[in-house]
């Protein structure tokens, strides 16, 4: 039985909540990750172009291409260190624990 936990766009605050309900780590490298500062950003950006709000070119204008990377690789690192968390927790069992 698939239960939704989020409603589309998540953000480091919404992960934060489900690993106090569920106990899985949110331990990141903060060098590599910034605890996922970025991603609430993303995810607003995201919001505000599906919906029409701005454009590509509106939230573009100010960013450089250094910029987008260094922010996609932030948000993958910090996505990627929360995967391994839950892998972590699903295969040592510590779900029973809870």
């Amino acid at each position: 039985n698939k239960k939704k936990i989020f409603s589309g766009n998540i953000d480091r605050e919404e992960i934060k909540e489900k690993s106090k309900i569920y106990g899985f780590s949110t331990y990141s490298d903060y060098t590599h990750t910034k605890h996922g500062e970025k991603l609430a950003t993303v995810k607003q950006h995201r919001n505000d172009l599906s919906h029409g709000n701005v454009s590509f070119a509106e939230i573009g204008k100010n960013v450089s291409y250094q910029d987008l990377e260094n922010i996609s690789l932030e948000v993958i690192a910090y996505l990627d260190a929360i995967a391994n968390n839950i892998e972590h927790y699903i295969n040592n069992n510590e779900y029973l624990e809870q």
